[in-house]
């Protein structure tokens, strides 16, 4: 039997409780996998919307499940809006974004992804006049703006992805854009060439480059 019948019955009551929860857990687990979670999209919309205080949509395909521990995330044409602020009505959008997160890293604080593709993907990265707050901190839109935090990538692929920056204060702004970007850990596997223009105290300037690794 499952539960020694020896055992005190508050040990047998504890240890069916356990049990239970176990069994739970796997069934949640098994559900997310076999329908890669996408049930989970409209809540996944309107709880990052929530938590974010910025419109979030994913327009296409959508998955969220683990896979088996780490997360699997998957969205096709996702949209994240800016705060009204700013002169671009999205901080982030991007024809499609797939990603797989390792779980225990975000738990404990050094966030870790395991792999990233980007396509078509755009970001704009905006200070407001007075540079106290800026697009990408998220939440409360009275908030200071915090320095950009990155997590760890393992591994990426970028294709066709454009950066924006916006700084009114500093009198800086440029638009950059990226050819295919392939990296494992630190290595870039092809030099990474990008392209662009901008502004510096009212000096335009263009840029052409490549980095190597």
């Amino acid at each position: 039997p499952m539960v020694p019948p020896r055992w005190p019955r508050w040990a047998r009551i504890a240890l069916r409780i356990v049990y239970g929860i176990l069994i739970a857990l796997f069934a949640i687990w098994a559900i997310l996998f076999i329908t890669k979670g996408r049930f989970l999209k409209h809540p996944f919309e309107s709880i990052a919307t929530k938590l974010s205080h910025r419109y979030v949509r994913v327009e296409g395909d959508f998955q969220l499940y683990f896979n088996p521990i780490n997360v699997k995330f998957l969205a096709e044409g996702i949209r994240v809006s800016n705060p009204g602020w700013a002169s671009k009505p999205d901080f982030f959008h991007a024809q499609l974004i797939d990603t797989d997160i390792a779980t225990f890293s975000f738990l404990f604080g050094h966030r870790r992804v395991n792999w990233l593709t980007l396509k078509g993907g755009a970001v704009d990265l905006e200070w407001d006049e007075a540079r106290e707050h800026n697009s990408w901190t998220f939440g409360d839109p009275d908030k200071k703006g915090k320095p950009l935090d990155l997590p760890t990538i393992t591994r990426a692929r970028f294709a066709g992805t454009t950066l924006r920056y916006r700084d009114p204060k500093s009198q800086l702004s440029a638009d950059i854009a990226f050819d295919t970007v392939d990296t494992n850990d630190t290595q870039f596997k092809q030099a990474v060439r990008f392209r662009g223009n901008g502004d510096a105290r009212g000096t335009p300037f263009d840029v052409v480059g490549a980095l190597l690794s």
